[in-house]
């Protein structure tokens, strides 16, 4: 019976993705994904990549252990993230994956395995797919540098001035010390419990996608004490992924919990080992709590699912349903105009463009200003409040904004409230406006 868990739960997010029916991501265009039939291709092949993945590092468990393993992750909602969003992310992952696994299958040498691994890692990372992580420019003492160049200054001009020799310092305030601390402070992150466990984090930093739910944390630390007192199957096979996992963290530039991505393996290999072993355990107490434990795991997991069908736009980035949003209006349209023209906060307009319209000359990107210049006839405007009454510096704008808007001589054709800010000063409101004596 638990072996169909993880196919269930592969179809459970199946369903929600072809029911949210998520426009392509940027990253996704750039793979040349011109309509829906290849955007679907290419996130088939994104959860080959990850399953790939997750068998690569899971080849020395046994066949129960191997389906809580799956099981963990499949209900991580980060993993759907990947899938829908990130090719690059799961190719990533299959490659280093791979290359761990190919080393370690007959040779159990894992301190080389975890060697050539992170020259693969530094080799995708800050080579091929050119990261420009943080820990780069601290390492480089150029961050480290203006630091203390900065806490000089001000201490140089406080007043009353404090006057310290100049060598004592030197020796708190020099560009080692300051590399040193942010070394450190940039590698905590990654043992950040809050993040993995309880921080709802999304790829923008302002919505929801968990990598565990908060009851798993407790399987957790039950996994670290047998990890630290009793012999377990995977024990270096863990702390090798976990390095590696580290490793992957800190070389790269994008959202908390895509840095995170690669802990979700080794952490779910030791808790599906706390799990099996708990399970197998002759204590009732001992069986019943963890089946609690699961119990709750299963309800965390389906009411992130519920909520996800139900407001999908607050999970979900916002920039692809913007371009949607206006291009799939476009695309119904017969297009009597001369010139249509797309705000600049929506930069990927023409790039986007190539995926809902055939014939894209009419479209160009501005930073048009409408509550200056009078609007030209013929044209179609696309943008954010901001476009038609102004900047504001607070993103703050009047409730009768469409009243607003007409007083301009312009016809709203259709707008739609953007839930997070993806133009600021400009609003949350994104309206198609055209003149009123264009018909």
């Amino acid at each position: 019976m638990i072996l169909f868990v993880p196919i269930f739960l592969f179809l459970a997010e199946l369903f929600w993705q072809i029911y949210v029916n998520y426009p392509p991501t940027s990253e996704q265009l750039n793979f040349g994904v011109t309509n829906y039939i290849l955007l679907w291709s290419l996130r088939i092949i994104s959860f080959i990549f990850i399953i790939g993945t997750s068998f690569f590092l899971s080849k020395k468990l046994r066949t129960r252990i191997k389906s809580y393993y799956f099981i963990l992750i499949l209900i991580c909602p980060c993993i759907s993230l990947i899938w829908m969003s990130y090719p690059l992310d799961a190719l990533k992952l299959f490659i280093i994956s791979g290359i761990f696994y190919f080393l370690t299958r007959k040779n159990h040498n894992y301190y080389f395995a975890v060697i050539i691994t992170t020259i693969a890692i530094l080799s995708l990372n800050l080579g091929f797919f050119n990261q420009n992580p943080n820990i780069l420019k601290i390492v480089s003492l150029k961050q480290p540098q203006s630091e203390v160049n900065f806490r000089f200054l001000i201490e140089d001009n406080l007043n009353p001035n404090i006057s310290v020799p100049k060598t004592l310092k030197r020796l708190v305030y020099n560009k080692i010390f300051f590399a040193l601390r942010d070394s450190v402070n940039e590698s905590l992150t990654f043992f950040d419990f809050e993040t993995l466990f309880f921080q709802e984090i999304h790829p923008l930093g302002q919505k929801a996608f968990v990598i565990f739910f908060w009851p798993e944390i407790v399987i957790f630390c039950l996994s670290l004490w047998l990890v630290m007192t009793k012999k377990i199957s995977s024990k270096k096979e863990f702390l090798s992924i976990l390095l590696i996992s580290f490793i992957y963290f800190i070389t790269t530039n994008v959202s908390t919990e895509r840095r995170l991505i690669f802990s979700l393996f080794p952490l779910s290999i030791i808790m599906a080992e706390c799990i099996n072993q708990f399970l197998k355990s002759r204590s009732k107490k001992t069986k019943y709590g963890i089946i609690f434990l699961i119990l709750l795991t299963s309800y965390g997991w389906l009411t992130n699912y519920y909520d996800r069908f139900v407001r999908p736009n607050f999970w979900l980035d916002n920039r692809p349903i913007a371009y949607n949003f206006f291009l799939s209006y476009l695309k119904t349209q017969t297009l009597n105009y001369s010139q249509i023209i797309v705000s600049e906060n929506l930069s990927e307009s023409k790039k986007y463009c190539l995926f809902y319209l055939k014939d894209c000359s009419l479209l160009k990107t501005d930073n048009f200003d409408l509550s200056k210049n009078r609007p030209n006839r013929g044209v179609l405007y696309i943008g954010f409040t901001g476009n038609f009454l102004g900047q504001n510096s607070e993103n703050s704008f009047p409730q009768d904004a469409n009243e607003e808007i007409k007083k301009r001589e312009l016809e709203i054709l259709k707008k739609t409230h953007i839930l997070d800010n993806i133009a600021n000063k400009y609003g949350q409101e994104l309206f198609i406006v055209q003149t009123k004596d264009k018909q």
